[in-house]
């Protein structure tokens, strides 16, 4: 009697569970985290490859802006420019125009460089004939001027022997700015690099204005730096 007295009352006892609303509400506020979590992940990431960018483009100014400097300091001869500061002698063909080329010569280095071409990238070869992806092998050359005519002048400027110099900037840069000049026993050096697409960019017309937008979609693939230095020769 005991026994069976004790197993109706386990039989009589209600078992309790979720009900659907209860589900609902948990899975939401678990769908809520979820979400919040992811776009705190992908904030990070944007905003670490952001400063990986950054950090590049600084880098790539401030060598340049050395490189340059170092010249200046150890070099007896002026600031050369390349005829009248450009050359319309040495412009690459193609269907979108052509290109001009300037160079600065500083003794017998010379820096060879294209700026106001912000839609003209840096590629393997000279193609001007996609107006969609126009690519150039050099935007910022340098060399030495160790042949008969002269490099920085108009008749030399189409020269570049790829054995002899090296390309100062990297994939997916632009050259804004590459003024140097001489102001009495000085030199004023101002470089600007844009790095990112074109239609990341603010201003981007070879005028030294170009930014990069950030609030722009995309804007975390984007970033400029400018430095401006003041050279005295030591020679």
């Amino acid at each position: 009697m005991f026994i069976y007295e004790r197993q109706n009352r386990g039989r009589g006892k209600t078992e309790e569970g979720f009900t659907i609303l209860e589900l609902i509400i948990a899975s939401t506020v678990f769908s809520l985290i979820m979400l919040l979590s992811t776009t705190g992940l992908i904030q990070i990431g944007k905003t670490y490859h952001k400063g990986q960018i950054t950090a590049k483009t600084q880098e790539t100014t401030r060598g340049i802006a050395e490189e340059i400097s170092r010249e200046v300091q150890f070099s007896n001869s002026a600031v050369e420019k390349s005829h009248n500061d450009s050359a319309p002698g040495a412009n690459y063909g193609g269907t979108v125009g052509g290109v001009m080329v300037k160079a600065k010569c500083i003794g017998d280095t010379r820096y060879r460089y294209v700026v106001g071409q912000p839609k003209i990238k840096l590629g393997q070869t000279d193609n001007l004939g996609d107006p969609a992806n126009p690519t150039l092998r050099h935007l910022l050359w340098v060399d030495k001027k160790d042949r008969p005519e002269d490099l920085c002048k108009a008749d030399g400027l189409a020269f570049v022997d790829q054995n002899k110099g090296r390309e100062l900037l990297a994939q997916n840069m632009r050259l804004i700015s590459f003024d140097v000049s001489p102001a009495g026993d000085n030199v004023n050096i101002n470089i600007k690099v844009y790095y990112g697409d074109y239609d990341l960019a603010g201003g981007l017309a070879g005028n030294g204005t170009a930014s990069c937008e950030s609030t722009k979609n995309g804007g975390q693939f984007c970033a400029s730096s400018e430095l401006s230095t003041v050279v005295r020769r030591r020679i």
